[in-house]
């Protein structure tokens, strides 16, 4: 009896820490399709950790559909497409350009502008939460993007 308590407190800690260490892909569109293909093989830890320009994550999808990934040629653009915006090349949120933060983050002229004129103002962001004081920023869509971002 006690050797089986023992096993389930263990087995419960267990399952809590990998819980709790567990990242979630960003919830956009094709997510699920991602975690589908890409999480058959590997977990999303894998691709957290991985920070790619275009052309790598190419290289990427196409050696796993090589391997057996079950995607067709429209599920492997969706893929490309989601892994390109949300786990690209990271971005210094305290040096990139207005211009840069637009194209890098689809963010509007706008919102890039609003992040720079914050900076100039205030000085330079500590972490993703000093985003929330941006005027005219959409904190929420800047979460997507929290696997990129560099301060």
């Amino acid at each position: 009896m006690c050797f089986m308590k023992t096993l389930v407190t263990v087995l419960f800690f267990a399952l809590w820490i990998s819980s709790a260490f567990a990242q979630d892909l960003p919830a956009a569109k094709d997510k699920e399709l991602v975690e589908s293909v890409c999480t058959a093989c590997h977990n999303n830890a894998r691709i957290f950790r991985s920070n790619k320009v275009a052309d790598d994550w190419k290289s990427t999808v196409d050696r796993m559909v090589n391997k057996g990934a079950n995607a067709d040629d429209e599920q492997v653009k969706s893929i490309l497409v989601y892994l390109n915006k949300y786990f690209g090349p990271r971005v210094d949120m305290n040096k990139a350009e207005a211009k840069d933060l637009q194209t890098q983050l689809d963010l509007s002229a706008e919102e890039a502008a609003a992040i720079v004129k914050y900076r100039t103002d205030s000085g330079n962001f500590k972490a993703i939460e000093d985003l929330q004081k941006v005027t005219g920023l959409d904190f929420a869509k800047m979460r997507l993007f929290e696997n990129r971002l560099d301060f």
